[in-house]
């Protein structure tokens, strides 16, 4: 006899897990302001692909790491903090002005933005909740030392603990000390500027992503015991660049512009368009235009046109 019903499972389709009402309501709220016309939903993808991909801690680290290995960048982003960052390509909203505060073996710096959630997006992504906490936000200003070793960061009594308040206007960033460890840096490239950069920041070594594995494991300890350990090939490079007193740079022109403004200039030089010269990069235009001022003004050039002849007169495009 047929029943209206079966006593075995269908094959079920797996819908994910389940969404908490607030995310549900962020979903029927795009879908409401999508079907009405006030939402592009491939802008809203753009949006959120920015700041999961090309802003967030990353970014200050890399600051950070820059100004650790090139004192006249350290100095250039204590003078100019907005500047200095906006020459690696990190700009924008909640972002324009910035002070980058350095901790010193005497001064700890500790920041914290007592009336809602401050913070610098270009360099540090989203605040994380903690930061956007009302404990957080009192007790900052009222014991940071307390705070501070709960973060994981005990000062010691002798040192001062100093708190910055972000507003509106301003964003901080701070410059830990840099710790005393030696490194030998990995590369995809085995370009000679970027070998000597590299050393010049500090690195006790530098081998390429082709190394073999035993290679590597000698030059981990190598560098670990205080030796230097190059590639043979990248040995050459090194010792050209500093033989001598003081060392001589590969182009005392060239040696001036950042590493981003090298890649503007070869991309420019070649012929590429401003959005272009962005869409390769992964900048904007107009940040690629603030770049192209910046060359034409370290190399004393007056246009474009000049501009590309010098790279062209060097190979560069």
């Amino acid at each position: 006899m047929s029943h209206g019903y079966h006593d075995h499972d269908h094959d079920r389709v797996d819908a994910g897990p389940l969404l908490s009402d607030p995310q549900l309501r962020v979903k029927a709220l795009e879908s409401l302001l999508t079907d009405k016309g006030l939402v592009d939903p491939a802008a809203l993808d753009r949006l959120i692909d920015t700041y999961e991909t090309k802003v967030g801690p990353r970014n200050g680290a890399r600051v950070v790491a820059r100004a650790w290995v090139d004192p006249a960048y350290r100095q250039r982003l204590l003078a100019d903090a907005s500047a200095a960052i906006a020459e690696l390509g990190y700009m924008g909203r909640e972002g324009q002005d910035m002070v980058v505060l350095e901790n010193t073996p005497k001064v700890h710096n500790l920041v914290v933005c007592t009336l809602c959630s401050c913070y610098p997006w270009p360099v540090l992504g989203l605040p994380p909740v903690w930061y956007k906490s009302a404990p957080y936000r009192a007790r900052a200003v009222i014991e940071p030392r307390g705070v501070l070793k709960e973060l994981g960061s005990e000062v010691p009594e002798g040192v001062e603990v100093r708190v910055w308040d972000s507003t509106a206007e301003l964003r901080y960033l701070v410059l830990p000390e840099r710790p005393a460890v030696r490194f030998l840096a990995l590369s995809v490239s085995d370009a000679a500027e970027d070998v000597i950069g590299v050393i010049r920041g500090g690195a006790r070594g530098y081998v390429t992503k082709a190394i073999a594995g035993s290679e590597l494991c000698e030059a981990i300890a190598r560098v670990h015991t205080g030796d230097a350990y190059f590639s043979p090939r990248l040995a050459g490079f090194v010792l050209d660049a500093f033989r001598g007193d003081p060392p001589v740079p590969l182009d005392p022109e060239l040696d001036q512009l950042t590493r981003r403004e090298r890649e503007v200039l070869r991309l420019i030089g070649s012929g590429y368009t401003y959005k272009e010269t962005g869409a390769r990069l992964h900048i904007s235009a107009r940040t690629v235009e603030t770049h192209v001022s910046a060359v034409l003004r370290k190399l004393q050039l007056s246009s474009r046109h000049e501009l590309s002849r010098w790279a062209k007169a060097r190979n560069l495009a």
